[in-house]
């Protein structure tokens, strides 16, 4: 968070321009990659692999003015963006190089840990990212498909609409779900 301008020495209040999105993200993504290969968090060879990507996975965003007299509301959202989706004192390189990552008891085994290579980790830590044009949208109401066609408009004849699919599914592609074990 940022503020959208400075106090001036007479009080009164200098608004700057609203910053380029784009760039802000830019500058972010290279001081973080910079800074996580400097504490040997990142080799050199993932972080320039990871700053030639198309797409880089981060993002800013310059929306409206917070209200500054809703701390509460302020305090929430500064809360938010810094709590990282991960904690990163849960994961430990080992000596051959795999990850070892610290959960909570597993309740069949009641293992506090689990280690992964790498790739594995990195698959993991994405799976739930969709394909590109997979993505599950559901519409309820006016919205939905049933809601914009009229009953009358169907003849009678005609078999019954195919039910939805159950509620929180979402469609996977066939190299996803042989990836999974899944068929």
């Amino acid at each position: 968070m940022i503020s959208d301008g400075v106090f001036i020495r007479d009080g009164g209040f200098l608004p700057l321009p609203v910053p380029d999105t784009a760039a802000v993200m830019e500058v972010f993504r290279r001081l973080f990659l910079e800074r996580l290969h400097r504490v040997e968090r990142l080799s050199e060879t993932f972080m320039r692999n990871l700053l030639s990507w198309v797409h880089p996975g981060f993002s800013a965003f310059a929306g409206p003015a917070l209200d500054g007299v809703a701390v509460t509301s302020l305090e929430s959202q500064s809360r938010y963006i810094t709590r990282p989706a991960l904690a990163m004192d849960a994961l430990e390189k080992l000596e051959d190089g795999t990850l070892s990552l610290k959960t909570p008891p597993d309740p069949r085994t009641g293992a506090t840990c689990v280690v992964l290579e790498p790739l594995e980790w990195i698959h993991g830590i994405t799976a739930h990212i969709p394909e590109a044009g997979s993505h599950c949208q559901r519409f309820y109401g006016a919205y939905s498909n049933r809601g914009r066609v009229p009953r009358e408009a169907a003849p009678a004849d005609s078999p019954p609409p195919a039910s939805p699919p159950a509620s929180g599914t979402i469609p996977i592609s066939p190299g996803r779900r042989a990836a999974r074990g899944l068929g």
